[in-house]
């Protein structure tokens, strides 16, 4: 917010970026969405995950696993009875 405000009292939007420490790119896009959106517009926004969905399936796929895999010991092979 800071330095849209400081882009409104005619400071220019590369000196208003370098004063809070960004990008005068980054402040151009943060100035479309205020415009658009007003405030709400400057919120974080995470980007979605691609991935969500298959970890969604594996996870069901291995809560329906009734028994754990065995694991193997790296080393010798153990001595029979």
């Amino acid at each position: 917010m800071l330095a849209l405000a400081l882009v409104l009292e005619a400071g220019g939007r590369r000196k208003a970026a370098k004063n809070c420490g960004m990008d005068s790119q980054a402040l151009r896009d943060w100035g479309h969405r205020y415009n658009v959106e007003g405030l709400a517009g400057l919120r974080s926004r995470n980007p979605p995950d691609p991935f969500a969905e298959t970890h969604r399936a594996a996870e069901d796929e291995l809560a329906g696993l009734s028994e754990p895999a065995p694991l193997w010991r790296w080393g010798g092979a153990l001595a029979a009875d």
